[in-house]
């Protein structure tokens, strides 16, 4: 029966268009499912979203030293007590916490000449602009002294707590 069909008259009119249909069929559906390509045949390039992971948020723990730094800048005419707070990781409390209550004089000797320095600069044209400019500077003296004793520097911020100043 097959041999009957393959020898009609009909199928052979027929075989050509069924070979082009067929060669049609197979390079739509090849064409589809190549990617996309500009008119000179090069490759598209596909913008990529580049995802920037933050850093996890340290938790912070404060501590407030007990000690002022005292200061007397002769061109306010006064003497400033400043008492002080530091943030430090909730990681390194403990240890850190207890080398600035057992003896915070170390840490807080230097910050007075720091308030004397600033107040010969802009920054000491007033109490206000004095008082702003002090966390950072007293920041990087702490850190200094940890990195000077051979440990990581924990402070990473310093809040003015009380800022008295005195005739």
């Amino acid at each position: 029966m097959v041999a009957k069909i393959i020898k009609s008259p009909n199928f052979l009119a027929t075989l050509p268009a069924i070979v082009v249909l067929g060669a049609f069929s197979y390079g739509a559906f090849t064409a589809l499912s190549l990617p996309d390509m500009d008119p000179l045949g090069t490759f598209e390039e596909e913008e990529t979203e580049v995802v920037v992971e933050e850093p996890p948020k340290v938790r912070r723990e404060y501590i407030a030293i007990q000690h002022s730094v005292k200061a007397t800048i002769p061109h306010l005419g006064a003497t400033v007590n400043i008492y002080i707070g530091v943030a430090i990781p909730d990681m390194v409390l403990h240890k850190t916490a207890d080398m600035f209550k057992d003896d915070p004089t170390d840490f807080i000797a230097p910050l007075s000449q720091i308030v004397m320095d600033l107040s010969e600069t802009e920054a000491g044209e007033s109490w206000q602009t004095l008082r702003q400019a002090l966390p950072e500077p007293f920041k990087e003296s702490i850190n200094q002294q940890f990195i000077d004793m051979g440990l990581n520097p924990p402070v990473i911020e310093v809040l003015i707590n009380r800022f008295m100043i005195g005739g």
